[in-house]
């Protein structure tokens, strides 16, 4: 064998092993102990078996173990033991941080903490506006601090908040009107759609042909004439509501999206946690995470000490650091593990959310994270496999999706009646079962068993979506959507 060879072979052997005992330097802080040298924690699992047949809990635990794992510890480097008692039960045993990382997390958590101190609670801002404008003048100079910008937003959301319920007084004293004058012909037994379609067709019909619709009713009243007078009452008034829903209504220019516009600004007044953590996360070079903490600065000049020592914290912490620093970090993982949610996707031309609309929740992602980018009518959840294609629009995929500190992230419905989630409804409902199987097509699908509650709940959301696109979660992360062209009582 040529000697050189064998001498070129050795120095890339060792080469290697310098270069990973390099990456192993120092040991204490690479390194993660097992239970057998730090010690640890056993948790204990039971499984709801409930409607399960006998050949389905048959070796369920160790048929769990995998899915949990690809949760808790995809990478498996956090040392983690899991193992079935049983087929309905499995032990967990967790490594105990050490002290070193015990003292270096809560420095990085106690430095978060004082992050979230100085956020405002924005139920407390919103519940200003209902005091008198002395009391909210006052209250609003303690929010905004010297901020002259979150002042304007505060007079802003004022303004908008005065012309909109001045708005409403209108529509609902119009509506009490209608309402005690229809009350006056129920005696008859007419009904106030007959009133309101006399209402509606004034003005637009034939004055001959309306006529003869008010002298129908008012003949049916011991006197046509008082009858005919509270007929003309009931229009006037009419149009007055009419013009206050409308005032409120309108999809871009009406006062409650102008109210909300300015109500989601102020979400600038704090700096989510979940946001600058995700943000923290990103490679310590990276150059787009800098730009994202002098933003943060920027916005909040007045905690810019708070921000550094945050950043400062991080860094020292990071190499210690795991996604699994002890049992509590796995309490909180499988919190809520398994639990099946189903929503409406908004499309960028739908016809429903508008074009501009879409165009600021993408942009709001960009700089505000995903928490502090959704609200009550929409949301970003985070989409783990984006590479894989299937989530990336295209002319017949029109669904909404945007990035944040290197993560993608679907905009997804968040609204009553598109959306069915675990605890937004009014009665409990229960997934009972779900198994693998095919379409009519021969393709792979998942059939999904409700019961009556459930069964109720998801025929109510496919009618009202009817050729709707849906996004299924599975403990907050989308892993399929479908187009839907029927309404169904249970899902396939």
């Amino acid at each position: 064998m040529d000697r050189n060879l064998v001498r070129f072979g050795l120095i890339a052997i060792f080469l290697l092993i310098v270069f990973a005992a390099f990456q192993l330097c120092p040991p204490q802080k690479t390194l993660k102990p097992g239970l057998d040298l730090a010690g640890g924690t056993s948790l204990v699992y039971e499984i709801d078996i409930t409607g399960l047949e006998n050949d389905e809990i048959d070796n369920l635990a160790q048929r769990l173990i995998p899915i949990l794992k690809k949760r808790i510890d995809p990478g498996n480097i956090q040392n983690i033991v899991m193992r079935p008692l049983g087929d309905t039960r499995i032990e967990i045993q967790v490594p105990l941080a050490s002290p070193e990382t015990y003292t270096k997390r809560k420095a990085f958590d106690d430095a978060l903490q004082a992050i979230a101190a100085e956020n405002i609670n924005l139920a407390i801002i919103k519940r200003s506006l209902g005091k008198t404008e002395a009391e909210r003048t006052k209250e609003f100079a303690e929010f905004a601090g010297e901020s002259e910008s979150r002042l304007q937003i505060l007079s802003n959301l004022a303004e908008a908040y005065d012309n909109r319920k001045a708005v409403q007084t209108e529509r609902d004293t119009a509506k009490a009107e209608l309402d005690l004058i229809a009350a006056y012909f129920k005696e008859a037994d007419i009904p106030q759609n007959t009133l309101m379609q006399i209402a509606v067709d004034s003005g637009k019909v034939d004055p001959n042909s309306l006529e003869k619709s008010i002298e129908a009713v008012a003949g049916q009243m011991p006197d046509a004439e008082k009858a005919r007078e509270k007929i003309q009452d009931y229009s006037v008034a009419y149009a007055k509501w009419a013009l206050a829903v409308n005032e409120l209504t309108a999809p871009e220019t009406g006062l409650n999206a102008l109210y909300r516009d300015v109500e989601s600004l102020l979400k600038n007044f704090n700096l989510g946690t979940d946001t600058i953590t995700e943000v923290l996360e990103m490679p310590a070079g990276s150059r787009k995470r800098g730009e994202l903490i002098e933003g943060f600065i920027a916005a909040f000049p007045s905690r810019s000490e708070e921000i550094k020592n945050l950043v400062a914290v991080f860094e020292d912490y990071r190499p210690l650091r795991g996604r699994i620093d002890g049992p509590e970090d796995v309490k909180r993982m499988l919190k809520g593990a398994g639990v099946l949610e189903f929503r409406v996707l908004p499309k960028m031309d739908d016809g429903k959310t508008g074009r501009n609309e879409v165009l600021a929740y993408i942009d709001a992602l960009k700089v505000k994270g995903p928490k502090l980018a959704s609200d009550s009518r929409y949301v970003w959840i985070e989409i783990e496999d984006f590479e894989d294609g299937k989530w990336r629009p295209s002319d017949r995929n029109q669904i909404v999706v945007g990035s944040f500190a290197e993560k993608f992230y679907v905009l997804a419905s968040n609204q009553k009646n598109e959306c069915l989630l675990k605890y937004s409804q009014q009665k409990a409902w229960k997934l009972e079962k779900a198994k693998a199987t095919a379409d009519q097509m021969g393709r792979r699908a998942i059939e999904f068993d409700f019961d009556e509650v459930g069964s109720k709940y998801f025929y109510n959301l496919t009618k009202d979506n009817l050729t709707g696109h849906y996004a299924l979660s599975l403990t907050g992360r989308p892993f399929q959507h479908q187009t839907s062209r029927a309404q169904f009582e249970d899902a396939e």
